[in-house]
């Protein structure tokens, strides 16, 4: 599994809100029920009814969001999901972010 450190990608909720809406837009239906298939294969505290009605990807990053999964100050599993459905470049995206942040 990928490392899933904390990785600080903004310095405020909106700035944060703002990047993630802009991941989401980004991120293809497809890809986004891959990623709600592995979170529904992993072992989390994820509430299965309400992660498995998601059909949209800005849907899904607010979910995540919402759980406290991914949070200004941690993007490690938002970059995880994106690596494992493929979307390199968004997970790249994301941990550049992250480097600038700093």
């Amino acid at each position: 599994m990928a490392d899933l450190a904390p990785l600080r990608t903004c310095s405020n909720e909106a700035e944060f809100n703002a990047f993630i809406a802009q991941i989401a837009d980004e991120i293809t239906k497809d890809e986004m029920l891959e990623m709600r298939f592995l979170c529904l294969n992993l072992d989390s505290n994820l509430p299965r009814g309400p992660l498995e009605a998601i059909e949209e990807p800005r849907e899904f990053v607010n979910f995540l969001r919402r759980k406290d999964i991914i949070s200004p100050g941690n993007v490690g599993f938002l970059m995880w999901l994106l690596d494992r459905t493929g979307n390199k470049r968004l997970a790249n995206m994301v941990r550049e972010r992250g480097k600038q942040t700093f």
